[in-house]
């Protein structure tokens, strides 16, 4: 069975992680990650002050059962955009 790893950011003031991509490939994962901490400016121009790579699991444990939904809502909502 394969994972999802889902790349988190988080802006300066932000109170919570938001994904931005996800991938069944770890090294992948780390490589959208780099991506997005040097490029993925928000609404306001701002880059990310940091980014982490969490599994599915991993979500869940911090999180609870709805962490993994939220995470894929987030990736959904940036991909149709405003």
């Amino acid at each position: 069975m394969t994972e999802d790893f889902y790349v988190q950011v988080r802006y300066s003031g932000g109170r919570r992680w938001v994904a931005v991509a996800v991938s069944e490939n770890r090294r992948l994962a780390a490589s959208l990650a780099a991506a997005a901490y040097q490029n993925l400016a928000d609404d306001r121009g701002r880059t990310p002050t940091g980014v982490r790579i969490m599994g599915a699991r991993e979500l869940e444990i911090e999180g609870g059962p709805d962490a993994v939904a939220k995470a894929a809502r987030d990736i959904a909502d940036a991909a149709t955009g405003p």
